[in-house]
């Protein structure tokens, strides 16, 4: 990835969406109807989780294939198949992690139910939180040349994301939800937006890391988001929450898409007919 510094473009709609993330963490836990006994709320946030997943997540890994030629990762496996390797390693560690929490909190249920569970389980898992908000803040950057509108539209579909991914968190681990916390959380998503305007980050150390952040996400969409659908009800509002944030993501492609057309060189047609 490239910093948006000395490409002319502004900047604003870039921090506007790191700072409409930032908010997420200060207001989790906070909002009545989140907390609302039958209300659809989680529901459509497990459909936003597992849309995720296929719609943004599957295509970021397809395209950081083509930025793992490192050769001392290429002893590992073949290209192709690195990234993957990757996620499958996160995958593995954030369910095991998530599994030994809930061992924990059921032997010390009642001890310390501000942190329900090993302290520093539930710490990776925060940190982890807390790193993946900077990954986001720094992939809005790879909207630094375009208009504003796949950028807010991209924006609205991580938020829908992350208010679930935080919201499960907090409703397990609310300990880790202090002044302190919620804080450090809310400078994830600036901090990664800083460094994407200022800095460059190697695409493949950017790719190995959201690789294995990736495959904890896809650990709780399939563990703890999925299993929430067990009735038609539920359904219907998991599939609206898959509806809307495919829309968000479609819809802000097809503006990088005409964007990307816009920006290219046309042909020059000249008086004989042939293109130059």
């Amino acid at each position: 990835m490239n910093a948006l510094a000395g490409t002319g473009s502004d900047p604003g709609s870039i921090i506007l969406a790191a700072a409409l993330i930032a908010t997420i963490p200060v207001l989790t836990g906070r909002l009545d109807f989140a907390k609302r006994s039958g209300n659809p709320f989680l529901d459509i946030t497990a459909g936003i989780a597992v849309a995720y997943v296929f719609v943004d997540i599957l295509p970021h890994l397809a395209a950081s294939q083509n930025k793992m030629e490192v050769p001392a990762i290429r002893r590992i496996a073949p290209d192709a198949l690195v990234i993957y390797l990757i996620v499958l390693g996160g995958f593995c560690f954030y369910l095991a992690a998530e599994l030994a929490l809930t061992e924990s909190r059921k032997t010390t249920a009642g001890h310390n139910p501000s942190l329900r569970g090993a302290p520093w389980l539930a710490s990776i898992m925060a940190g982890s939180i807390w790193v993946y908000g900077i990954f986001v803040g720094y992939s809005f950057t790879e909207y630094a040349e375009v208009s504003y509108e796949p950028i807010f539209l991209s924006a609205g579909a991580i938020a829908a994301h992350m208010i679930g991914l935080h919201h499960v968190f907090w409703s397990k681990n609310p300990g880790m939800y202090t002044t302190q916390f919620r804080l450090l959380y809310s400078a994830g998503p600036l901090l990664g937006c800083f460094l994407g305007l200022t800095t460059d980050i190697p695409d493949a150390l950017f790719a190995c890391g959201f690789a294995w952040l990736a495959g904890g996400l896809i650990s709780s969409a399939m563990s703890q988001e999925l299993p929430r659908v067990k009735n038609r009800r539920q359904l219907a509002y998991f599939l609206l929450g898959v509806l809307v944030f495919t829309v968000l993501i479609v819809q802000s492609e097809w503006f990088l898409t005409a964007q990307s057309h816009q920006d290219s060189p046309q042909p020059v047609i000249s008086a004989a007919g042939d293109s130059r």
